[in-house]
């Protein structure tokens, strides 16, 4: 009896870099956290190798996130006024 398997959703390469920007890491920052080769995130930005579940899973919510929680902008003081 064959088992039914849920379809592990895709990350396309467009989907990577937006994660990517979103959370506001660069490819390199990316790789030297996950310890994995230079040109891996370059392969998975062009759709050249597929983003591993595990991976896009962890990007998707460290993206959502980022977007659900943005910066805080009110700490900022306002600049002095120049006489």
């Amino acid at each position: 009896m064959a088992r039914n398997r849920i379809a592990t959703p895709t990350m396309t390469g467009e989907q990577f870099s937006a994660a990517l920007a979103t959370i506001g890491w660069s490819a390199r920052q990316l790789v030297t956290r996950l310890g994995c080769d230079t040109n891996l995130a370059t392969r998975w930005s062009r759709d050249q190798a597929p983003v591993p579940p595990s991976i896009a899973r962890w990007l998707s919510r460290l993206a959502a996130a980022h977007a659900a929680q943005p910066v805080p902008q009110d700490w900022r003081v306002k600049p002095l006024r120049q006489a």
